[in-house]
């Protein structure tokens, strides 16, 4: 698979399933080539939707470089982004309809799989990631979504401000 950039054109390097740590997946489908969505200041130790604040952060930057960060001192991103999530059946469960999804990136309004997965992408970009339990809901069930379950977005990046 080759990826292509927002106009179609294609890229030499090879759309590859990159493994970050704690098993988060990803692999880039279109590069953007608008603004990078980047992290937010904090990530939120309430949210019951997230592991403990314990957890480093998984930041990736050139769509390469993968580090971990505390997230201290940063701005806010607020992003916007089309996405539609299945399980590991193939059942879809979720999507973002016609409008698109908007949160602060970074700060624990969303999954950890959706915080590290999402972070570094460009507007216009398309990503495919797939979300371990410990990156997303874990043991609790979620509507459709059963407990210990993977997670398979597939993400459209429209905004990031």
């Amino acid at each position: 698979m080759s990826l292509k950039n927002k106009d179609g054109a294609k890229s030499s390097k090879p759309g590859k399933v990159r493994e970050l740590p704690y098993g988060l997946k990803i692999q880039e489908l279109i590069i953007g080539t608008g603004p990078r969505a980047i992290h937010g200041h904090h990530v939120s130790s309430t949210s019951k939707h997230l592991l403990s604040s314990s957890s480093p952060t998984i930041l990736v930057h050139d769509q390469l470089k993968v580090e971990a960060f505390t997230g201290i001192g940063m701005k806010k991103k607020q992003v916007s982004c089309h996405y539609t999530l299945r399980l590991e059946n193939g059942k879809k469960v979720d999507s973002s309809g016609k409008k698109p999804f908007r949160f602060r990136l970074g700060v624990g309004e969303v999954i950890k799989g959706w915080d590290n997965g999402l972070s570094g992408m460009r507007v216009g970009g398309e990503r495919h990631i797939i979300v371990p339990p410990r990156l997303g809901y874990g043991s609790k069930s979620m509507g459709q979504i059963p407990r210990n379950s993977t997670l398979y977005f597939d993400v459209k990046l429209v905004d990031a401000h």
